[in-house]
C-alpha cells in the first residue's frame, strides 16, 4: 500500500511574512524630514573690535530652521546647538564662542542648557510639526585680545523620528546644519568701528576708532553716552571716509556731504548709535569727540576759521544760539600747539554725518 504525502499550507506563516515585508518596504521608501536654514549676524561683513575695559563689543547671531518636507512624521527632541563643528561622520561636536552668550531668545520658546561658561548652548524646542519654523537668537560678548583671529557660528539642529521613544526608529537621530558664518576679530579698527550694542544695558559707554594720523587714517572719532537701557540693541557704527586725501577710504555710495554746500576739508565721520533720535538730547546727551590730525588740516589751517558741520548744518558753540536743527552744539574746539591736532567735543543728539571745513 502506497503512502501519499500531503503538504499543509502554512497560511498563518505566509500572512506573517507578508506583514513583515510590507513593513520593511514601507520604511525603506518613506522619505525623511528635510530642513532649510539661514544664519545672519549683526554687525555683518566687517571685522569686530575686541572688547576693552569700559567698552564691551557684541555680535548678534540669528539662526532659523524651516521644515521643508511634506511628510507628516512626528519629530521629537528638536534641539539647536550652537556653536558646533562637524566630525568625520558628519555629526555635530560642541564648540565654543570666544566669549559668553549674554542674551538669548527664540521662536517658539526653547529651554536652553548652557555649557563652557555660557560660551555655547543647546536649546530644546520639543516636537516639530509639518511646516515648523524655529529660530534662535543669541548675543555674544567678544573677548579682550590683541591678535587678529576669527571664529565660526555654525549651528546644528538634531531631531528624532517617531511618535514616541518606544518605537525602534525613534532611536535614530537626524542632524541638519546651518551654513558656516565666520566672524573676524581685530585689535586695530583703524578706519571704522562697528559693533552691536546690547539691549537693556546701563552705564557709561565709550567707543572710538583708533589711529594717530598716520597712513590713511586722518581722524579719530569717539562717542560716549550714559544710560542706554531704554533703546533697542542694534548696530553701533563709527566710520571715517572720504575727504580731499586721495588715499582715504571712499564713503559708501549715497553718503551725503556733511558740510552741505561747502566742501569739507576733512574726512567724514559717520556716527550711528542704536536707538531713536529722540532718546538723545542736551539733557541726556550723546557726546562726540572728533580729532582732526595735523596732516589732514594743511599748513595754512586757521582754527578761527574752522567750522564743524553736521548733516549739512553749521554746529555752533554751546555758548551761542544753536544752529544745528537737531540740537547739537560744540562744547570745545581746541588745537594742540605741539602737534597741531584739533579736537572738537560735541554734545546733543549727535547721530549722523560730521565734517569740518575752514
Amino acid at each position: 500500500m502506497k503512502r501519499i504525502l500531503r503538504w499543509a499550507r502554512p497560511v498563518g506563516l505566509v500572512a506573517v511574512l507578508a506583514v513583515a515585508v510590507m513593513a520593511f518596504a514601507g520604511g525603506a521608501s518613506a522619505s525623511g524630514p528635510t530642513f532649510s536654514s539661514t544664519i545672519t549676524s549683526t554687525p555683518s561683513g566687517v571685522a569686530i573690535p575686541y572688547s576693552t575695559t569700559g567698552a564691551p563689543t557684541y555680535v548678534q547671531f540669528v539662526t532659523t530652521f524651516t521644515r521643508t518636507s511634506t511628510d507628516t512624521a512626528s519629530l521629537t527632541h528638536a534641539t539647536v546647538s550652537q556653536p558646533v563643528t562637524k566630525n568625520a561622520n558628519n555629526n555635530p561636536v560642541a564648540a565654543s564662542f570666544p566669549g559668553p552668550i549674554v542674551s538669548l531668545s527664540s521662536s517658539p520658546a526653547c529651554t536652553p542648557t548652557y555649557r563652557d561658561s555660557s560660551k555655547g548652548v543647546a536649546c530644546d524646542f520639543g516636537s516639530l510639526k509639518a511646516g515648523a519654523v524655529i529660530s534662535l537668537t543669541v548675543v555674544v560678548q567678544m573677548p579682550t585680545g590683541t591678535a587678529p583671529t576669527s571664529f565660526d557660528a555654525l549651528a546644528a539642529l538634531t531631531v528624532k523620528e517617531g511618535g514616541n521613544d518606544s518605537q525602534p526608529q525613534s532611536s535614530y537621530t537626524d542632524t541638519f546644519f546651518s551654513d558656516s558664518l565666520t566672524t573676524n576679530l581685530t585689535s586695530n579698527p583703524a578706519d571704522s568701528f562697528n559693533t552691536f550694542e546690547l539691549t537693556g544695558t546701563t552705564g557709561t559707554f565709550t567707543y572710538s576708532t583708533s589711529g594717530g594720523g598716520t597712513g590713511n587714517n586722518y581722524q579719530r572719532s569717539a562717542v560716549k553716552w550714559s544710560g542706554g537701557s531704554t533703546f533697542p540693541g542694534g548696530t553701533l557704527t563709527l566710520v571715517e571716509c572720504g575727504g580731499p586725501q586721495s588715499d582715504s577710504p571712499s564713503c559708501a555710495s549715497g553718503t551725503a556731504n556733511p558740510c552741505g554746500a561747502v566742501t569739507c576739508t576733512t574726512q567724514t565721520s559717520i556716527v550711528l548709535v542704536p536707538g531713536s533720535q529722540s532718546f538723545f538730547s542736551l539733557s541726556n546727551p550723546l557726546t562726540i569727540t572728533l580729532t582732526f590730525f595735523a596732516n589732514e588740516l594743511g599748513t595754512k589751517f586757521s582754527l578761527s576759521q574752522f567750522t564743524i558741520y553736521h548733516d549739512g548744518f553749521v554746529v555752533s558753540s554751546c555758548k551761542k544760539p544753536i544752529t544745528d536743527p537737531k540740537g547739537d552744539c560744540v562744547v570745545s574746539l581746541l588745537q594742540d600747539k605741539s602737534t597741531g591736532d584739533v579736537t572738537a567735543i560735541i554734545t546733543g543728539p549727535a547721530n549722523g554725518g560730521w565734517g569740518g571745513a575752514g
